[in-house]
């Protein structure tokens, strides 16, 4: 019934941009352990910066009693197809629509692929649903007949780190260490500003956004106050 056209609008490959950021890393001299952080106290660093997802609810050694961060993880379908040549440029610019009050969006790559994403889904059940693919892929056509003589290379699920709020987790929990997790659906776009906040507060400055409502001990201090 209706569009809104953005020229500005923008996006990444989260896989490109993550190889892109190790590299830059390395680059830089930092080092990496492939390994599950299980207690902070196993880093021998003055600052430690958590910000390992949905992991933070296994790390230990930064708190007392039960884990103050209440994260959960949201897992989300997503489908990738490559455009055939006769078809290209099928789609120029990412597409978001509703369809039956649903979301969905559609994401060109400069290699001809599209991506379609993302279904929502809190079931516990980390694989590719059949309805949820079918579901994108019925709602994508909807909008963008054409995909249904694309080729599907790609079915894949995310577990996304929600919150109860579905606030990001992003502060200083005592002299050493940093949170920074709980992202949602947004982990790739706030990213910028997490890493620049987190910087910041571990160099004990002032971040540059106001973060007073992802205080990552703010639930914690909800059930103490429900308990009194």
């Amino acid at each position: 019934s209706g569009a809104v056209h953005i020229p500005g609008d923008h996006q990444v490959r989260p896989r490109l941009i993550a190889a892109a950021l190790q590299e830059a890393c390395r680059n830089a001299g930092v080092t990496f352990e492939a390994e599950a952080l299980k207690d902070v106290n196993d880093v021998a660093a003055d600052q430690v910066l958590l910000a390992n997802g949905l992991g933070a609810r296994e790390t230990t050694g930064w708190f007392e009693g039960t884990n103050p961060l209440k994260l959960r993880p949201v897992y989300g379908d997503m489908v990738e197809l490559r455009v055939p040549a006769h078809q290209r440029p099928l789609v120029e610019r990412v597409i978001r629509g509703f369809v039956e009050d649903r979301p969905i969006y559609l994401i060109p790559r400069e290699d001809g692929t599209l991506t379609i994403g993302a279904t929502t889904r809190e079931d516990d059940r980390p694989e590719p649903q059949a309805g949820g693919v079918l579901q994108l892929l019925r709602d994508a056509s909807e909008i963008v007949p054409g995909i249904e003589e694309c080729d599907i290379i790609e079915i894949h699920t995310g577990a996304r780190p929600g919150s109860p709020d579905d606030l990001p987790y992003l502060g200083r929990v005592n002299d050493r260490v940093v949170v920074s997790t709980g992202y949602f659906r947004h982990g790739i776009l706030l990213a910028g500003v997490g890493a620049r906040c987190g910087a910041e507060i571990v160099e004990k400055l002032k971040p540059s956004v106001d973060l007073e409502a992802c205080n990552p001990l703010r639930h914690k201090e909800n059930n103490e106050a429900d308990s009194e």
